[in-house]
């Protein structure tokens, strides 16, 4: 519908990517300001703490030294073992700035917002079909838009994918050339 609501695909996305931006800030800050010692020591059925967690840690680590990258990762490739909903709460407990987050937010969800102002465009164009040419091919153009849309979403998620396991170190395999050399004792 936002393509209606704000006259056209364009405006559309970016209303609907300003508006979820503005929504996951609000999230961002809630846990910021009300669920940071509760996060890190969440904890389920018996296991260490959350702010103990490997991956947790290495979450702290890349959000001190690059937050605007870790969260438009995030938000282009959920990674994480929690649910995707969660991930502005989360990010709000690590020490990421508010306009990283935001920028961050905006510039990858404009990704879905594009993708969905399309597939509304192409289930407009479909309602109001008379049969004419000129109709024909508007639905046609769109699908071919809606398409491309949803390979480029595909491609962009396999990438940040990549880029988000290499960022938290997720891609290293423990072999017995990395494991840590420990001296033997000779007595």
């Amino acid at each position: 519908l936002a393509p209606i609501i704000f006259g056209g695909l364009v405006q559309g996305a970016l209303a609907s990517a300003a508006t979820e931006t503005l929504a996951a800030c609000c999230n961002f800050l809630i846990g910021r300001n009300f669920l940071k010692d509760q996060v890190e020591g969440f904890s389920i059925f018996g296991s260490e703490p959350l702010g103990k967690a490997e991956w947790f840690g290495k979450l702290q680590k890349a959000a001190k030294e690059d937050g605007l990258r870790l969260a438009l990762l995030l938000r282009l490739s959920p990674v994480l073992p929690i649910p995707f909903d969660s991930y502005w709460y989360l990010l709000g407990t690590l020490p990421l700035a508010l306009p990283d987050f935001a920028i961050a937010h905006f510039a990858a969800c404009l990704k879905t917002a594009f993708l969905d102002a399309s597939f509304g465009m192409l289930l407009l164009t479909s309602v109001g079909n008379d049969g004419s040419v000129v109709q024909t091919q508007a639905q046609q153009i769109v699908l071919v838009e809606s398409i491309a849309f949803a390979v480029v979403a595909v491609l962009v998620s396999t990438v940040a994918t990549r880029l988000i396991n290499e960022l938290l170190g997720l891609d290293e395999v423990k072999t017995p050339e990395t494991e840590p050399k420990v001296a033997k004792r000779l007595d």
